[in-house]
């Protein structure tokens, strides 16, 4: 990809209990841009049009990827296990810790062609 901007790739699941395998996931690409949070959207919508989801797992979705849409995209090191919520007066930082409290699998890796989330919310 090597376009010098930073690339997002989420993969967006909404999977029956016991994982991911053999379920509905759908791979967004893209480069970071103004129009990614809109692909993002779009993408989800894709998948709450050919599949049904209860309404619980729909909303929790479409929050995490509110949140993880608002990330401006460019590489960096995430430890999950250590992302909590900011401080309350903090301008920025609620994003991985909202996203995590609401999906059921959050994944979060960076390289040289930019991030990789892999959001999951189960539909049991």
């Amino acid at each position: 990809m090597g376009s010098g901007k930073p690339i997002l790739v989420t993969e967006v699941g909404c999977a029956e209990s016991g994982g991911t395998e053999g379920n509905d996931i759908a791979v967004l690409e893209t480069t970071t841009g103004p129009d990614t949070f809109a692909a993002m959207q779009r993408t989800l919508d894709e998948v709450w049009s050919a599949h049904s989801a209860p309404d619980r797992a729909r909303m929790y979705m479409d929050l995490a990827v509110g949140e993880v849409g608002a990330n401006d995209g460019k590489p960096s090191s995430v430890d999950l296990d250590t992302v909590s919520l900011p401080d309350e007066l903090a301008e920025h930082g609620r994003e991985l810790a909202i996203a995590l409290r609401v999906l059921d699998e959050l994944s979060y890796r960076s390289d040289k062609d930019g991030n990789h989330r892999t959001l999951v919310s189960r539909t049991d």
